[in-house]
């Protein structure tokens, strides 16, 4: 998938060296909402309150967008890059289909190793409207040492060892939480010199979405890693893939 007013209090990957760490525990001047807000507000829905137990949250009304740059957009989505604060916003409408999935993955600690989730953003309604996560390299940067054909990631004989440990934490990750991650391309990763993270969040579904093909399940997945396909597969399959 935290919480005090002006205080950033995030989610780390326990990857990380100490100075990785280090050089991202800086301060985001974003308010978060209080847990106890968040807990007393009778406009709040389940979702928010549910939320803030597992991660911070924010207003959608707090987020300053004129103050940043928009850096990718289509109909129903825009990310943002904020300079001043060095983080990703990813603001989405109210429909967005993607959304009941990233939530039931921020409930289940999907992204608490990796991916640096900040906040989940809500609107007044206690609708979730996105998240942010602190920018560990330019965006969508293109030299992150993965070695890929047209974004598919080749097999992990051609990688280094940070992916293959990113990979081991991300399959850790899929067992211990009943989530697949199904859209592993080169865009969707980051890569701060020392490890690999997720950037895009929302593309996460449980056993009974990946076997009736929600999303496009099947065929976003047989752009993944071939190591990948091959653990999901034997996930789905509810057998053994250590």
């Amino acid at each position: 998938m935290m919480t005090k007013i002006g205080i950033v209090s995030a989610l780390f990957l326990s990857v990380l060296s100490p100075v990785c760490a280090e050089s991202r525990t800086h301060k985001v001047n974003i308010p978060l909402l209080s847990k106890c807000l968040v807990m007393n507000s009778t406009k709040a829905k389940s979702d928010m309150r549910e939320i803030s137990q597992h991660c911070a949250v924010c207003d959608l009304e707090d987020v300053p967008y004129s103050k940043m740059k928009c850096v990718q957009k289509n109909q129903k989505r825009k990310v943002y890059y904020d300079k001043e604060n060095n983080v990703y916003v990813k603001v989405w409408k109210k429909d967005y289909r993607f959304k009941s999935y990233f939530l039931m993955g921020v409930k289940q600690g999907f992204y608490k190793d990796i991916a640096p989730l900040h906040c989940v953003i809500f609107d007044k309604e206690g609708i979730c409207r996105g998240y942010i996560t602190y920018a560990v390299d330019g965006y969508k940067k293109q030299n992150n040492l993965l070695k890929d054909c047209h974004g598919t990631i080749k097999s992990l004989k051609h990688q280094n060892d940070a992916f293959k440990r990113f990979l081991d934490s991300l399959q850790a990750t899929v067992a211990r939480t009943g989530l697949a991650y199904y859209d592993l391309v080169a865009g969707n990763i980051s890569y701060d010199g020392n490890n690999y993270f997720l950037i895009d969040l929302e593309s996460v579904l449980d056993k009974t979405g990946c076997r009736n093909n929600t999303f496009n399940f099947h065929t976003c997945m047989s752009y993944n890693p071939p190591e990948y396909i091959e653990f999901v597969h034997t996930w789905l399959r509810g057998t053994s893939a250590a």
